[in-house]
């Protein structure tokens, strides 16, 4: 373990003059990917969240503007079905 200390002073991380510090650092390390997948993923939901919203409010804002007619004939729905 100990060659991992000159991995940790180019992060400027303090040096390992204790087991227990430089054990510390290893688990930091060791979960960091961990981490970073979490974070990574709570954005991603965030992300796709404000986009489907985007996308449901363009959706309406273009069914607003059209006659019901329009609609159907966009959505394929057949005249037989509609009433």
């Amino acid at each position: 373990m100990q060659s991992l200390t000159p991995f940790l002073r180019r992060f400027k991380l303090p040096a390992a003059d204790s087991p227990l510090r430089l054990m510390g650092a290893y688990h930091f390390i060791q979960f960091l990917p961990l981490v970073i997948r979490m974070v990574l993923s709570e954005i991603f939901e965030i992300v796709a969240a404000r986009l489907s919203q985007g996308l449901i409010r363009l959706w309406r804002k273009i069914h607003a503007g059209m006659t019901e007619k329009q609609r159907h004939q966009m959505t394929g729905t057949p005249a037989l079905l509609r009433y």
